[in-house]
């Protein structure tokens, strides 16, 4: 569990980071932040690099200084054995990696359930009880 992340200049404390891959981008693992509080998964592109592959459609989103030029578009997202398909992605020009400490926002309404250990350091997205067996837990990065 990442102890601080700084979005928007704020602190937040205790952020659940998950490492995922976009089919789209690139196959090493992005840090993303599970927010409650986004509506789509929004990923901070690396400055110079660019996904391939990718039908963007042109859009806007509205910032403190006003409209901000973003594309999106619908990716395969992997986290861990769990692959979700379809996902709605936005990415914004003026939002690069370099600027955040994150390479982007994962809103948490794409699962039905998830389980957070913060004393643990763990989280299980879709967590099933089982009888026998282990669940498969996707650990979560700690910021050093």
């Amino acid at each position: 569990m990442s102890q601080t992340s700084i979005v928007r200049e704020s602190v937040i404390r205790h952020g659940p980071i998950v490492s995922v891959t976009l089919q789209s981008y690139r196959s090493s693992p992005l840090r993303m932040l599970l927010d409650t509080g986004t509506n789509q998964l929004t990923f901070f592109q690396t400055a110079g690099k660019r996904w391939s592959g990718v039908n963007a459609d042109a859009s806007t989103a509205l910032g403190v200084g006003g409209d901000l030029p973003c594309e999106t578009w619908n990716d395969k997202i992997r986290w861990g054995k769990l692959t979700l398909r379809d996902v709605q992605v936005a990415s914004c020009k003026s939002a690069t990696a370099d600027k955040f400490d994150v390479e982007g926002y994962m809103p948490t309404y794409l699962f039905r359930q998830i389980l957070i250990s913060h004393a643990h350091s763990y989280v299980v997205p879709n967590p099933v009880r089982r009888s026998i067996g282990t669940l498969e837990i996707a650990a979560v990065n700690a910021k050093h």
